[in-house]
């Protein structure tokens, strides 16, 4: 692996944010009612004036936030990815370092027969 085992600015920030997961939670209600709320005033007032402006309005802004949040979620699982991929090659270098017995991938024990058990 060619990179770095030590977290960038931006892979530390992102592993911080599960440290409190009520400040994640309150934070993502926070900003997704930042955009549903006004979409939501402009379809009530499209209810009442019947201009359909404003029904477009409310549904290409809750349109706009679907797009972002997908391409955001890409970045998100990537930088994830990224830190995970870091904190497993640091365990498997802590692991060989301590000398420990390595297992070879894809071995399982035989199972065991039972004498005259017929099964």
């Amino acid at each position: 692996m060619s990179e770095s085992p030590e977290l960038t600015p931006k892979e530390n920030f992102h592993a911080s944010l599960f440290k409190d997961p009520k400040a994640l939670f309150r934070g993502a209600l926070i900003r997704k009612l930042s955009y549903l709320v006004p979409s939501a005033g402009l379809m009530i007032i499209w209810l009442f004036t019947r201009d359909p402006v404003y029904a477009i309005l409310g549904y290409a802004i809750l349109f706009y936030q679907a797009v972002k949040s997908v391409f955001m979620a890409k970045r998100g699982i990537q930088t994830t990815n990224r830190v995970l991929q870091k904190y497993e090659t640091a365990i498997h270098d802590k692991k060989d370092a301590s000398g420990s017995i390595k297992k070879e991938p894809n071995q399982t024990p035989e199972p065991t027969r039972q004498a005259g058990g017929s099964s």
